[in-house]
């Protein structure tokens, strides 16, 4: 079985793979958020994306504050060269969100919270169920708006 919780799996599967949608592509998910991102001002999270080009098409969209972690360094490093003269609004960190999260540059809570894969790759580690925990827990205490999820 793949151990997509890797950093070395990631780095050979972009090597192999041009394909970098991991899970669905924006367009599949657009009719969902619409009702999520349409407002004025709107600040989405998107957790595990990689190399993905959701986050851009997202801020194409209309969303002008994206923030994107992942673990894996080499993905952002593509992301980060394929938005260096646009997109200002989308900011790019690398964070282990299994561990946690623990953004540098937001103290604010987030309209949206995606996760595009990240509690997968978690799950797929021997012990991945805590870490899956620490991550969800992470994600929700980003949130603006809290429903009560983890009494």
């Amino acid at each position: 079985m793949a151990d997509y919780s890797s950093n070395a799996y990631w780095k050979g599967r972009s090597r192999e793979q041009t394909d970098i949608e991991w899970h669905c592509a924006y367009k599949t998910l657009h009719a969902v958020l619409v009702p999520h991102i349409s407002k004025e001002r709107c600040s989405v999270l998107v957790c595990g994306s990689g190399a993905s080009t959701f986050p851009e098409e997202l801020y194409d969209g209309g969303v002008n504050d994206v923030m994107v972690v992942d673990f894996n360094e080499e993905a952002l490093e593509e992301l980060r060269a394929r938005n260096a003269s646009g997109r200002s609004g989308l900011r790019i960190e690398q964070a282990d969100i299994g561990n946690g999260l623990e953004l540098s540059s937001r103290e604010v809570g987030f309209d949206l919270v995606i996760d595009k894969g990240t509690i997968d790759c978690i799950l797929s580690q021997s012990g991945g169920f805590p870490r899956a925990v620490n991550a969800l827990q992470a994600m929700y205490s980003y949130m603006k708006d809290r429903m009560d999820l983890f009494r």
